[in-house]
Formats: structure tokens, sequence, C-alpha cells
């Protein structure tokens, strides 16, 4: 989870058309939020738990280009994915 969420801040904040990127803060809410609502429901943590919990987190924290916020929600779950084929590609080493 930390080395998806890693990779994925970095994308962001990588990305010349971001203004303002995903804070620390923003990203320990996340995964921790994803941990916990798995952990009430008495199963384990997935990615789709994660991705939901950042987009739904960094939605207000990311500034840019976005004509809305429907769009800023498809570029964080593009990001996101981006992120995931990455991490399974290294890991893979």
């Amino acid at each position: 989870m930390t080395e998806v969420t890693a990779t994925f801040m970095t994308l962001v904040a990588q990305d010349s058309n971001i203004e303002v990127g995903p804070s620390i803060r923003s990203a320990i809410y996340a995964i921790t939020t994803a941990m916990s609502r798995a952990w009430l429901e008495g199963r384990e943590v997935s990615l789709n738990d994660l991705k939901r919990e950042i987009i739904s987190n960094m939605v207000n924290v990311v500034r840019g280009n976005f004509a809305n916020e429907t769009e800023k929600k498809d570029y964080l779950a593009r990001k996101f994915d981006e992120a995931v084929m990455m991490y399974r590609r290294y890991s893979r080493r």
C-alpha cells in the first residue's frame, strides 16, 4: 500500500499540469482510512479500497488544469492505476 501510494504521489507531483500536489498528510490519511474501513468490515484491505480513499481524500488537495471535479477524479484514478502498474512491473524483478 505504501509503495503504491508513494509512486502515485511522485507521478502526480512530477506532472507539469499540477499546480499543487498531494500532501504527505493526505496520503497517510488515505492509507489509514482504507485500512480502517477494511478492518471494520472484517476483511483485508485491497488496492480498490486504497484507490477509493486516495481519490476522495486528494480531490480537494490537488490543484491543476481541470475543468471540473469529475475530470480531476478521473485524472487521479488514471494516475493511481499507473502507479499500480509501475509497482507490479518493478516488484517482479
